[in-house]
């Protein structure tokens, strides 16, 4: 038997990286929930492939974005259970194959999150679709970027995050080039979330 205990445990995130780890467990959950799933988005969309023929799917847009913006997670456990899941989708396996195999994986954290994960992710879609009363291809089309574009956000108020307990104990010098940098990640995170509203507004 698995003790949970110790795998929840592993789970935890570093203090520094808790603004992402909610996020981050969304980003699994609807890959491996919706991996499948193809994103139909209008042709008025930033996200328009341009040809009908050519529709992204759930697991592709996530994989992009992740893998421009150096392909890693920053919890270790998840980011074990997302290479995972995308060593197994270039092997071609079906949706269903991917989470049996990771679900009865000898790994047991690897098992544990994804079984955790997918149940969890089931339960918050239920509420979700009820709320919206929206059909789940249009859910889709309007949640995927806005998750991938949050995620970002996230990422950044890690480092501002981070840039101000610097300075606590930078000396003069350095500090004046933390000030820059967390200048020009206030001027990105404003950037973002001008986006996120822009895109909540279209939808």
């Amino acid at each position: 038997p698995v003790n949970t205990g110790s795998v929840e445990s592993k789970m935890e995130i570093l203090e520094n990286d808790k603004i992402v780890s909610n996020v981050e467990k969304d980003i699994l959950t609807f890959l491996l929930m919706y991996g499948s799933e193809e994103l139909d988005f209008p042709t008025d969309s930033p996200y328009y492939s341009g040809s009908e023929d050519t529709k992204a799917k759930v697991a592709d847009f996530i994989l992009e974005q992740i893998e421009a913006d150096g392909n890693k997670l920053l919890n270790k456990v998840f980011d074990k259970v997302y290479h995972t899941y995308v060593s197994l989708y270039d092997e071609n396996y079906t949706q269903e194959e991917i989470v049996r195999k990771m679900v009865n994986s000898p790994d047991p954290e690897l098992s544990f999150v994804t079984a955790q994960l997918s149940i969890e992710k089931y339960q918050l879609t239920v509420a979700g679709f009820a709320a919206s009363m929206t059909t789940k291809a249009s859910w889709l089309v309007a949640e995927v970027p806005n998750l991938m574009l949050v995620y970002c956000l996230r990422k950044v108020e890690s480092q501002l995050k981070d840039i101000a307990e610097e300075i606590k104990t930078a000396g003069s010098e350095d500090a004046v080039e933390l000030l820059q940098r967390m200048l020009a990640l206030q001027q990105l995170q404003r950037r973002i979330e001008a986006r996120i509203a822009k895109e909540k507004k279209h939808y």
